[in-house]
């Protein structure tokens, strides 16, 4: 895959897993590499995209496209088939998409640990 664009209304998705580091709001880099490469998936990866709301303790994700847009990021979903969370446009296309993979949508939420 040499550009991931993640737009709503489409099931496109990206994986989450370990990456070297790319400058927030940066287009996704093809030299960051991934934990994935072990499966052989070299595609573009994005490591800055993190956002932690204090308030609701959710933590979110922001990915750029490859033409530098920003698209509204639905939700995660568990693909329990392969055993990847994912970043996805829209969680129905998703779901529709790839009816046999048992996808839910899931929410991260930062639990802190009492000193």
């Amino acid at each position: 895959m040499s550009c991931v664009l993640i737009p709503v209304g489409l099931s496109r998705y990206a994986f989450i897993s370990g990456v070297g580091h790319t400058a927030a709001g940066s287009t996704p880099s093809t030299t960051a590499g991934t934990s994935l490469e072990i499966l052989g998936y070299t595609g573009p990866a994005e490591s800055s995209i993190w956002t932690l709301n204090c308030h609701s303790l959710e933590i979110t994700a922001q990915w750029t496209n490859v033409d530098g847009t920003s698209p509204a990021i639905d939700s995660f979903v568990y693909d329990s088939s392969i055993s990847s969370l994912n970043i996805v446009g829209d969680v129905d296309k998703f779901q529709k998409k790839y009816p046999d993979d048992g996808a839910v949508a899931v929410k991260f939420i930062f639990i802190p640990v009492a000193a």
